[in-house]
């Protein structure tokens, strides 16, 4: 059968596991093997970008809603400005005064982007940074079920193997997810190289 859906996933789960009893556990199942998607996986397809304008005298922005990991910030000025990270720590150790101008750094804290020196204008920055749309009733595909079906249902039975103490089939779907995942992860390396690598002389 296809496994091209929220739906159809659940029942292919349902299929493999062949226990009736562990059905209706079924969409928590998937639910954490997304959570270990979030946490760990870091692809191009989980790549987005967000805008957000600042607001003068006011050194916060918030996170997009699906935010997961930042990848880069820069102002949409021109010419662009990369804006450097800092952790937290290092962020309020150098820049807790009070001076303002065009941001240079930035830091996350909590669900919020902090600049320094806080904006004296309003500037749009873009942030790139990876997200992941998990699956619901009302969202039911994205793009891991649709291109690695295989990996979906490995990760779910996983997880269902597991709750059911069954560790001999939980290590046995463990190594296809092991596989699928570094499959993917082979793929998006060679994804982001364009034609033959050529080395040159510097």
């Amino acid at each position: 059968m296809s496994i091209s859906t929220y739906a159809e996933l659940q029942t292919a789960v349902g299929n493999w596991l062949n226990r009736a009893d562990l059905t209706a556990r079924i969409p928590e199942f998937i639910e954490l093997f997304e959570a270990r998607v979030k946490r760990d996986l870091r692809v191009r397809q989980m790549e987005k970008r967000a805008t957000a304008e600042t607001v003068s005298g006011t050194d916060y922005i918030g996170l997009p809603a699906d935010y997961l990991e930042a990848r880069s910030l820069h102002l949409n000025t021109d010419p662009k400005r990369q804006l450097q990270f800092m952790p937290p720590s290092e962020y309020r150790s150098r820049w807790m005064g009070s001076e303002t101008g065009k941001p240079k750094v930035f830091a996350i804290v909590g669900d919020e982007i902090r600049l320094a020196p806080t904006p004296d204008s309003a500037y749009e920055t873009e942030m790139d940074y990876y997200a992941f749309s998990v699956l619901s009733d009302s969202n039911t595909t994205n793009w891991l079920l649709t291109d690695y079906p295989d990996m979906y249902l490995a990760g779910a039975l996983v997880e269902a193997w597991s709750y059911a103490r069954n560790e001999a089939k939980a290590g046995e779907w463990r190594m296809r997810l092991d596989r699928a995942w570094a499959e993917l992860e082979i793929s998006d390396q060679d994804a982001r190289y364009v034609g033959p690598l050529v080395m040159r002389a510097i």
